[in-house]
């Protein structure tokens, strides 16, 4: 954090209150009264400007992402004078709430001086989030807040009851709504595919069961997890004691444990079938639509370096196909770092690579019949390379047209996940809330998971 912490010199710091209005009496009450919808900020970057002074985070001040609470002040701190009408427009243009009928936001601006303020939210709604941010707002003296790092001292929060768990949020595009599935598991949340319908399906597990889950009709099935011998790599960073394949077929669904056995599950019947053993560290695993192949990427060696095998075996364990050094991801040796792979049809598989000297990420695409293969780079999208002039650690997810984008950056200094979305075109970008991205259910809607309360 030393070297963020130098390079967002100016920005604003902001700790949070208590639920209770207890903000010293203002100076000076501005009360914001929504009127015509404002213009969502450019992506353009600001022309660089001499900033004067320096601000830190109060990383003392523990920011929760979610509350009951309501209202809920924040408080605003600088070490320098800032210009109050650059601060209020700022504020005014730059604050969404993910619920499109609670835009343009409500709140009350109080100023304490010109180097303190209160920001009060009132009235919020169920599962609300809001965003707000101070960007191109300036000092008093020649000079505009540093803009460096936009996004990682933002505000983000959301509004949601005690006793709510996080849901997984399916999002309309283009009706910018949200219909809401509340998940009482504890352990990681993926979305998967059914071969042959395209169906969206969430796998969850815990210590004990991993449960399927209709993401449109609720309907759920688990199956315990099968007993396995225990691993000597559990106390390696990036360790996992379940790895699932992103496909299911039909009831069947292809999972690893410890990195080591691949296991066939049927959700239904129950019955687990070990099918294959690997000496070597399993970091991915993918089943082909015909569910007759299964793809694993597999460490090249004990020391975990970047690069990896593709093994592909049968439904039964037979190996079919090894390629050496199928993909290369960039990671401190050591650590049991993820190789995602994918099946584009029943003899295609498509290994995500780094492709050092060419254009970055994209991936090896294998043909399993005839063993050859080529590395495809990812599509060089314009829209993407404006974000990430200005979202540096933008991380992209094209709809399946290629048509929308929804894109994640990080907010705050306790890095919360913000999800954004746009269209190709590069029209205005719209608040979807904080969360992890989960994957496109359609060319128009998309799956993510809220944060728990912690």
């Amino acid at each position: 954090m030393t070297g963020i912490g130098r390079g967002i010199a100016g920005f604003l710091l902001l700790t949070l209150l208590s639920g209770c209005l207890q903000a010293p009496e203002p100076q000076r009450s501005t009360p914001y009264i929504p009127g015509p919808a404002s213009p969502s900020p450019s992506i353009s970057s600001p022309s660089p400007i001499r900033t004067n002074g320096s601000l830190k985070p109060d990383v003392d001040e523990k920011r929760i992402p979610v509350s009951d609470k309501d209202p809920l002040v924040y408080r605003y701190l600088s070490d320098v004078e800032l210009d109050r009408a650059s601060v209020e427009q700022a504020i005014r243009e730059q604050t969404s709430s993910n619920l499109a009928e609670r835009n343009p936001v409500p709140y009350q601006l109080n100023w304490q001086s010109d180097k303190e303020f209160t920001l009060i939210f009132t009235n919020l709604a169920p599962r609300e989030t809001i965003h707000v941010s101070a960007r191109q707002a300036k000092t008093k003296a020649p000079g505009m807040l540093n803009e460096d790092a936009p996004h990682l001292f933002e505000l983000v929060f959301q509004h949601r009851a005690a006793s709510a768990s996080p849901s997984v949020v399916l999002t309309d595009y283009n009706l910018y709504q949200h219909v809401y599935t509340e998940t009482t598991t504890a352990g990681p949340i993926e979305l998967l595919r059914q071969a042959g319908t395209g169906k969206a399906l969430l796998y969850s597990q815990d210590e004990r069961q991993i449960r399927l889950q209709d993401l449109q009709s609720g309907f759920a099935l688990t199956v315990p997890i099968p007993e396995h011998k225990e691993s000597r790599l559990e106390q390696v960073h990036g360790f996992k004691h379940v790895q699932v394949s992103s496909t299911v077929q039909g009831e069947l669904l292809d999972v690893v444990l410890s990195h080591a056995q691949v296991f066939r599950l049927n959700m239904r019947t129950k019955r687990k079938d070990l099918v294959y053993t690997s000496q070597l560290p399993i970091l991915g695993v993918s089943t082909s639509p015909d569910g007759k192949s299964i793809g694993l990427m597999v460490a090249r060696d004990e020391s975990l370096r970047t690069e990896a095998d593709l093994v592909v075996i049968s439904d039964k364990g037979t190996v079919k196909l090894t390629v050496p050094r199928a993909a290369f991801l960039s990671h401190s040796d050591g650590y049991l770092t993820s190789y995602p792979l994918e099946w584009g049809d029943d003899h295609t598989v498509r290994v995500r690579t780094e492709l050092p000297g060419e254009s970055g990420l994209g991936h090896h695409v294998i043909d399993v019949a005839t063993k050859t293969g080529e590395k495809v780079p990812d599509a060089d999208v314009e829209l993407v390379r404006t974000i990430r002039r200005e979202e540096k650690e933008m991380v992209p997810y094209l709809s399946p047209d290629k048509s929308k984008l929804v894109y994640l950056t990080r907010s705050n200094a306790d890095f919360f996940k913000e999800l954004w979305m746009t269209d190709i075109s590069g029209g205005p970008p719209r608040f979807v809330g904080m969360g992890r991205f989960l994957g496109w259910t359609s060319p128009d809607t998309f799956a993510w998971v809220e944060y728990g309360k912690e």
